[in-house]
């Protein structure tokens, strides 16, 4: 029978080192699929809130427009413009169901310049 020499401890730093690599490997592979797992329920959240508000925006124009006919549409983000387009209007004016007039005789020009337009009320609502 053969006879090694040497240090018995060295056969056990030896083991504790393996172990501690296998540790590092385990813990390493762990943390990749938790990193993951949260990507993916990230996206799965993203995804409904994305779906929930276009269910919104659609059940809105049917209460505030029911004559209005619907597009499959979804808003994708604003994009360059792809043209001119100067609006002007003159003389507009606004009564709703009940008989009450809410515009009078507005008269404006919206030009698309690069810039942002908007119509505001005196509450501030547009």
């Amino acid at each position: 029978m053969a006879v090694i020499e040497g240090d018995p401890a060295d056969g056990h730093v030896s083991m504790l080192l393996v172990a501690l690599i296998l540790l590092a490997v385990v813990a390493g592979i762990y943390w990749h699929v938790k990193r993951q797992l949260g990507r993916s329920s990230r996206r799965e959240h993203e995804m409904e809130v994305l779906s929930r508000s276009h269910d919104f925006a659609v059940h809105l124009v049917k209460h505030f427009a029911p004559s209005f006919k619907m597009q499959k549409y979804q808003f994708r983000g604003m994009a360059a413009a792809s043209g001119i387009l100067d609006i002007a209007f003159d003389d507009l004016s606004l009564t709703v169901g009940d008989g009450k007039r809410v515009l009078d005789g507005v008269s404006g020009q919206i030009s698309s310049s690069g810039s942002i337009c908007a119509i505001l009320g005196p509450s501030g609502s547009g």
